[in-house]
C-alpha cells in the first residue's frame, strides 16, 4: 500500500521526525486511504518508506494507540480503530439495536470467532453514528430486552446461535421485530441469514487430505449444538460418502454439548485406537489443538503419521508447532454484512430469506502431508 511521503514545509521540518510521521498517518486516516478495520503495514516497511529507524516508527504509533486512533492484535498487527474514523452519520432514523451472543465475555477475547464478529457488526454502526445504541445480551435475556419498555429496541442481531434457539428466534421474528442471524444458515424460518459455506469449506479441507492420498479419515465435532459445527459435521459425512470413502462411526467424535474432558478422553481413544486414522478434520480450533498436543504424548508425528486439517484462524492455530492448515471464515465480513442487513430492515427496506453464505478461505500449512498408514488394519 502506497504512503504518502512527510511534508516539506517549514512547520513540519521544525517537528520531530516521529511526529511528522504520526502526523503523516494520521493525514491517511483523516483522509480516508485507510479506513476503521484497516491493518496498517509493519513498523519495518513504515520505517523503510520514511528512511528512519524502526524506535522512531514506533514511538509515533505508540502515540497513536494511545490517542485510540490505533489498535493493537497480538500476533495479528494494527489496525485503524472505528472511534478514529471522522465522518457524518448517514442519514437514517435514531435506531436502538440488540445482539445476542452465546458467550457474552468471548467478545474481549481477540482469539474469539464471536470477538471478530462483534468486531464486524461495529464496522456497520460506525458510518450511522450508532456505535453506542446497541446492546450485547446473553441469549438467555433477549426476550426480558425486547420486552423492557425503556429498551426500545428496533431490532435484534443473533450471532452465532445455538440449534436450540431456532424456533425461539423463528417466534421472535414472526412476531414482528426485525431479526438477522449471523453464523447459521437454517432453512424454513422467517429471519434472514449471513453465514461462511460450511459445506464448500469442509469439502475443501477433504480434497485437501485426498489430493495427498488419506482415505481413513476421522472427524471431531465435540458440539453439535453449535450451528457451525453441527454443518461442518454434516458436510464431513456427505462428502466423504460423494467419494466413495467409508465412515467409521468410532471415528467421528460428536457430542450435543460441550464437554472438553470427555473429548480430550474421546479423542485419546481415537489416536491411541488400532487400527488409527491417518487424518483428522476437527472442525473446531480448539479441538484441533488438543489434537495435537494428544499426538505429541502419544509419540504420533504431525503431519508424517497425521494430518490434521482445522477450521477458522486464530492466533494460536497460526503459532501452533506445526502450524495447523485450516479454513478461515470471514467471520468480521459476517458481522459487518449481518449488521447492515439488519439497519435495511429496521428502515423498511426489503431483503431476501435466503442464506447468504460467504466463501471461505483455505490457508495450507504444515499439519498436512502424504499419507503414511498409522497402523495395519487387523
Amino acid at each position: 500500500m502506497a504512503i504518502s511521503v512527510l511534508a516539506k514545509s517549514s512547520a513540519a521540518i521544525s517537528m520531530p521526525v516521529y511526529r511528522r510521521i504520526e502526523e503523516d498517518l494520521r493525514d491517511r486516516i483523516k483522509g480516508g486511504a485507510w479506513t476503521a478495520g484497516t491493518r496498517i503495514p509493519g513498523r519495518r516497511e513504515l520505517a523503510k518508506h520514511y528512511h528512519v529507524e524502526v524506535s522512531t516508527v514506533q514511538r509515533a504509533i505508540a502515540n497513536l494507540l494511545d490517542d485510540g486512533v490505533l489498535r493493537a492484535e497480538a500476533g495479528r498487527g494494527t489496525f485503524v480503530s472505528i472511534d478514529a474514523i471522522i465522518q457524518e452519520p448517514a442519514q437514517m432514523p435514531s435506531l436502538r439495536l440488540g445482539v445476542a451472543l452465546r458467550d457474552a465475555e468471548a467478545m474481549t477475547n481477540a482469539d474469539s470467532y464471536i470477538a471478530h464478529i462483534v468486531q464486524g457488526i461495529r464496522l456497520a454502526l460506525a458510518p450511522y453514528g450508532l456505535l453506542h445504541s446497541v446492546a450485547f445480551v446473553e441469549e438467555k435475556d433477549v426476550d426480558q430486552v425486547v420486552d423492557m419498555p425503556r429498551a426500545e429496541i428496533a431490532g435484534m442481531l443473533f450471532a452465532s446461535p445455538d440449534i436450540d434457539r431456532r424456533t425461539h428466534i423463528d417466534h421472535l421474528s414472526r412476531s414482528g421485530v426485525p431479526v438477522v442471524v449471523v453464523g447459521s444458515s437454517w432453512v424454513g424460518i422467517e429471519a434472514p441469514h449471513i453465514d461462511c459455506d460450511n459445506y464448500a469449506g469442509t469439502n475443501a479441507a477433504l480434497a485437501l487430505l485426498t489430493a495427498q492420498g488419506h482415505t481413513e479419515i476421522a472427524c471431531a465435532v465435540v458440539n453439535a449444538n453449535a450451528c457451525h459445527h453441527y454443518d461442518r459435521g454434516q458436510a464431513f459425512r456427505a462428502g466423504m460418502a460423494r467419494r466413495g470413502l467409508d465412515v467409521r462411526p468410532e471415528w467421528i467424535i460428536e457430542r450435543w454439548k460441550p464437554a472438553r474432558e470427555q473429548a480430550v478422553e474421546d479423542l485419546r481413544a481415537l489416536l491411541g485406537g488400532v487400527p488409527r486414522p491417518t487424518a483428522l478434520v476437527a472442525v473446531d480450533p480448539s479441538v484441533a489443538l488438543v489434537a495435537l498436543n494428544m499426538a505429541n504424548q502419544l509419540g504420533i508425528r504431525v503431519p508424517e503419521d497425521l494430518s490434521i486439517v482445522t477450521f477458522d484462524d486464530t492466533i494460536r492455530v497460526e503459532n501452533s508447532q506445526p502450524p495447523l492448515t485450516t479454513v478461515a471464515a470471514p467471520f468480521e465480513e459476517m458481522g459487518r454484512a449481518g449488521m447492515e442487513l439488519l439497519i435495511d430492515l429496521c428502515s423498511g427496506k426489503p431483503f431476501d430469506r435466503s442464506p447468504n453464505l460467504l466463501p471461505m478461505r483455505v490457508i495450507e500449512r504444515e499439519s498436512i502431508g502424504p499419507c503414511a498408514k498409522a497402523a495395519p488394519f487387523a
